[in-house]
């Protein structure tokens, strides 16, 4: 249950992909999945609120090699706001009429990045789905026809080239320091070297 949002804007994302956005059931299908994501989120939210934090190991590989999601009550508020903005966005586009045919799937995209990007308990998860956001912000950054649409769209991706750069090297020197990327045992050992 803790990849159901996840996994639903994802697929959502890669079958609507080839399809033209501008087309009115292109762009409700992306609603009505930002929707179901965002229920999902939901009830998610609950069972953190009864049960606390979710956490599992993608097919039961140790930690530290498989894909670790956690989510506690934090990263869940954080889902639900980054969810429920895009859903309201997709409505308004979907009553006023897709401009670009790309946007529900660049939408789509955005949400599972940054689902993934709060559900992740492994650093170099967080990085991957932080590129896959703003791969899919820069994207949409960039629509538009006037030149300081562009300027700011260059500008995203020289920063944003930079900021992956320098994020790429410190989870390198974390892990050589560490001896591993997963958020927990990186707390853990923080704690230790704190009290030395």
């Amino acid at each position: 249950m803790i990849a159901l949002p996840l996994g639903i804007l994802w697929l959502a994302a890669i079958i609507l992909a080839p399809f033209n956005g501008k087309r009115p059931w292109v762009v409700w299908t992306a609603v009505i999945a930002l929707a179901a994501g965002f229920a999902a989120a939901i009830h998610q939210a609950i069972v953190i609120a009864q049960s606390g934090m979710l956490h599992s190991v993608t097919g039961d590989w140790p930690i530290g090699v498989g894909i670790r999601l956690a989510v506690d009550s934090l990263s869940s508020i954080f889902i639900l706001l980054a969810l429920g903005l895009l859903l309201c966005t997709m409505i308004y586009e979907a009553l006023r009429g897709v401009i670009h045919r790309a946007f529900p799937s660049l939408a789509l995209f955005l949400g599972a990045g940054l689902t993934g990007l709060f559900s992740t308990g492994d650093i170099f998860n967080f990085y991957v789905f932080f590129e896959i956001a703003m791969t899919a912000s820069f994207v949409l950054t960039s629509f538009g026809d006037d030149a300081r649409q562009s300027r700011d769209a260059l500008i995203f991706m020289v920063v944003n080239l930079i900021g992956s750069a320098l994020f790429l090297s410190a989870i390198a020197a974390l892990y050589h320091v560490t001896g591993t990327l997963d958020m927990g045992e990186v707390a853990i050992w923080a704690a230790q070297a704190r009290r030395r």
